[in-house]
């Protein structure tokens, strides 16, 4: 059978013969040398690093036994195991897979021999931190430092492999920071007019970085539950509907509870530590967490259940950097307030990097390696899989680490669909490609009641705006255009698909379709073959639909544009508190990670220990139909008909309202000229486990006794 996705994508092009199987690299460690990251190649290059420029560098070693952890891993997750559930601590991890002492001294001395300062070493030895002049690492790796145009950034990276002496090949198996691949990674948070990275007002000092300036145009007209406020759309916008909903305001915490079933347990998570890892840190989170809690009835965060593990001088770094410091403040507000929405009586630890290259990976490894939380969540991402095999693999024995641990690892699996709109090719995106980790997806949510009565359909956007000059009567029931929709364009959607590096993990195997696993496309249609089955993301979904999303509040320099402050709050002469809609699966993973807290919090009433790595069990569990409450994962499936609200703007922009759509794509080439159920191009919503939504989103009531709880 041919799916909508495949229709769509055969009405784009003609298929040729079949693309031979894909040459899959593998992860091969690193034995002379790593591997140049794979973006260099396709960069453009603006000029040589000067050489007297410090830069940090990270050499991470190779953990022993590997073939071991990975076995242990499975059996800790294997009911009727002798190991089933019983995880190792920091020490037994260290004692039994980490690098020997003595190999970390010897590769230390090294690096210290060749001129570089030593910065830090975790307990285990696993990366010494490490920095110097570029000069002294080029002569030390014998590699190049250029300057490179990628992407809109302009980013530092080595044309050459790096190479060590014949001593350290089998302990070396990564060096980070002779590239700047890390500031491609971004927060997965979508706003409602993809505004990510907000420049200030107000100019920041050496002293003080501003919050990001309100730039958010809310709409005259939203819908508190779904639907229940409509608008008539003249000419008929078809094949929609003529009366649609308008967006929703965003959901409340109670509305979000309800939605998911947390309203029906006594859980709160108290006892659970959940670690939130980002880049930077907001200089107003205490403020904006607990300005939002009053606002919505949520217990405050004090110094007893809120602390953050922040380096000096945080607060003090550019605007400017590489990675927008600011747009990673809405982000790290987001994970706040959603995790504390469904686990209002967890711990919550923010761990906030100096910013978003190595040190980003070293922060999250850390927090792993000092057991500082039960539970992980990550909402950034690579849109794809932009670092080398021998990174990725760096970052696979770090999870396998929480995993051997019993430490549930999440992450967002992206906002970009299947990502053929941005790099040519479906696939998923790295780190959630990861098979260690557990990959949020996400679902426009449809909540229409107190009650708990809703829909969930898969997260894929398209928009168009009403044509011509358009009218609405006073009280925004009906809206008439005196010309056709400007036509529909793909916005934002669930990130999903393949891996071309990992191969398909044990618990997948039998539960993600072949068709799914085996092959990818390109942006024509042409399909790419693998020979075995891959890793497939997401493995579950909640919701993440900035159109149907969550309700954020947070501080922003007052804008000049008084549409943007429009329902804000100011509480100082250059700054306010504003709440608005926001969404993307930096919404769905914070949100897994407070019902993963509820999880544990049960589980340890009984004696038992904490869920850990969650996947496998998931994979093993029964999932119900849409609408199920005695299942713990609910499938999620396409619309039923062709479904669509409408987003309005301050009438003093003078901006045209937008139809969006919902889980669809508004191709000619499609049946009755719409493709239900496509998320971007390729990736769609299907009954059973797709590549939108994974298994489905969790019934916490049924999810909490499934795991023991």
């Amino acid at each position: 059978m041919v799916s909508k996705a495949t229709s769509r994508l055969m009405g784009l092009v003609a298929l040729g013969s079949l693309v031979a199987a894909a040459s899959v690299p593998a992860h091969a460690k690193m034995t002379n040398a790593g591997e140049v990251a794979p973006w260099v190649a396709r960069a453009e290059k603006a000029g040589p690093v000067e050489d007297s420029k410090t830069i940090g560098i990270t050499v991470y070693l190779s953990f022993r036994n590997e073939t071991e952890l990975e076995r242990l891993i499975k059996a800790q997750a294997t009911p009727g195991s002798p190991e089933y559930g019983r995880f190792l601590t920091s020490a037994q991890f260290h004692a039994r897979f980490a690098p020997t002492k003595s190999d970390v001294d010897a590769v230390r001395a090294s690096l210290e021999k060749q001129g570089l300062s030593i910065r830090h070493v975790p307990a285990s030895g696993f990366y010494i931190e490490a920095s110097g002049t570029v000069g002294r690492i080029k002569s030390a790796f014998h590699v190049d430092q250029n300057y490179y145009r990628f992407n809109g950034k302009v980013l530092r990276a080595s044309s050459m492999a790096p190479t060590v002496g014949s001593r350290f090949t089998s302990l070396i198996s990564h060096i980070g920071g002779l590239d700047e691949t890390g500031a491609l990674r971004q927060p997965m948070r979508v706003g409602l007019d993809g505004v990510a990275n907000p420049r200030p007002a107000v100019k920041s000092t050496s002293q003080n970085i501003q919050p990001p300036t309100a730039g958010a145009l809310p709409s005259p007209y939203c819908s508190s539950y779904w639907g229940d406020h409509t608008v008539t759309v003249s000419p008929q916008p078809a094949p929609f509907a003529a009366t649609m909903p308008y967006l929703n305001c965003g959901y409340t915490p109670t509305q979000m509870q309800i939605a998911y079933g947390a309203n029906k347990v006594t859980l709160d998570g108290t006892g659970v530590t959940v670690a939130i890892v980002d880049a930077y840190a907001s200089p107003t989170i205490a403020h904006d967490a607990n300005m939002y809690s009053a606002n919505h009835g949520l217990p405050r965060l004090t110094v007893k259940n809120f602390s953050q593990n922040i380096p000096d001088g945080i607060f003090q770094v550019s605007p400017d950097e590489v990675c927008g410091p600011q747009g990673w403040f809405g982000e790290e507000t987001l994970d706040v307030e959603s995790v504390h929405t469904f686990a209002p009586g967890a711990t919550i630890l923010y761990v906030g990097a100096r910013n978003c290259l190595d040190p980003l990976d070293d922060v999250l490894y850390d927090t792993i390696d000092n057991e500082a939380a039960n539970i992980i969540t990550n909402s950034y991402g690579f849109n794809g899989e932009y670092l080398s095999p021998d990174e990725q693999a760096v970052n696979n024995d770090e999870y396998k680490q929480a995993a051997a641990e019993g430490i549930s690892l999440l992450f967002s699996s992206g906002d970009d669909g299947d990502l053929t709109q941005v790099n040519g090719i479906a696939t998923g995106s790295w780190p959630a490609n990861s098979p260690w980790v557990t990959a949020v997806g996400g679902t426009t949510l449809a909540l229409t009641d107190a009650s708990g009565t809703k829909q969930e359909w898969g997260w894929g956007t398209y928009r168009s705006f009403l044509g011509g000059t358009v009218k609405f009567n006073s009280t925004g029931t009906t809206v008439t255009a005196t010309a056709p929709l400007v036509g529909f364009s793909f916005y934002a959607g669930a990130g999903g698909g393949v891996s071309f590096y990992e191969a398909q993990p044990f618990y997948q195997a039998g539960v993600v379709p072949t068709s799914l696993s085996t092959v990818t496309y390109g942006s024509s249609g042409e399909p790419l073959y693998f020979p075995t089955p891959r890793r497939v993301i997401p493995d579950v979904a909640m919701d993440a639909d900035p159109y149907s999303g969550f309700l954020v509040g947070e501080t922003y320099v007052i804008s000049s544009n008084p549409a943007s402050n429009t329902g804000c709050t100011a509480y100082t002469s250059t700054l306010e508190y504003c709440e608005g809609g926001t969404g993307g699966t930096s919404l769905a993973s914070p949100s897994f990670a407070g019902v993963l807290a509820l999880v544990d919090q049960a589980r340890a009433a009984k004696g038992l220990g904490p869920a850990g790595f969650v996947n496998p069990h998931l994979y093993a569990i029964k999932v119900g139909a849409p609408g199920s409450t005695s299942t713990a994962l609910v499938d999620v499936r396409a619309p039923a008909a062709p479904t669509s609200l409408l987003r309005a703007y301050p009438a003093s922009i003078g901006e045209n309202p937008r139809v969006i759509t919902v889980n669809s794509d508004p191709f000619s080439g499609c049946p009755k000229g719409i493709c239900e159920g496509v998320d971007d191009v390729v990736n769609e919503t299907t009954p059973g486990y797709d590549n939108v939504t994974g298994l489905g989103t969790p019934w916490i009531p049924a999810l909490v006794s499934a795991f023991g709880g």
